[in-house]
């Protein structure tokens, strides 16, 4: 009967530490963007729609390197590190400012604006969880 214990004590802790290292991993999106727009002096341009990965922890993003605008950029969630400032509420239910960027995704729908001088860029996608 002890061994029936100690083999479910093991499984309960191998549990409970696999999740915790699941959770640290993160989530990857897979995002596809709906529209996407640079705006200068000169005016607006309409840039292609493409699709992008995005890995999402309860510490920062971290843009795949099929992401035009910031290609392998890690975005942290909390002030001080690159002057971010954010709340992760869950896997799809963030946002994130930081000197030049505002990012938020609510239920999968992702909004990206950046602004640095005189132009801006804002795209719009839709993700999904795989």
């Amino acid at each position: 009967m002890k061994k029936f214990y100690l083999c479910k004590l093991c499984l309960i802790v191998f549990g409970a530490l696999l999740s915790k290292n699941l959770m640290a991993s993160g989530k990857v999106f897979y995002c596809d963007s709906k529209a996407a727009v640079g705006v200068t002096k000169k005016g607006a341009e309409q840039y292609r729609t493409t699709r992008f990965k995005l890995k999402v922890t309860s510490e920062a993003i971290t843009f795949g390197e099929d992401f035009g605008f910031l290609p392998k950029k890690t975005i942290p969630f909390d002030l001080g590190k690159e002057g971010s400032l954010g709340e992760y509420s869950a896997p799809n239910n963030w946002w994130i400012i930081n000197y030049t960027a505002h990012i938020t995704m609510r239920d999968g729908e992702f909004l990206f604006m950046q602004n640095y001088g005189f132009e801006g860029i804002s795209v719009f996608a839709i993700c999904e969880n795989f």
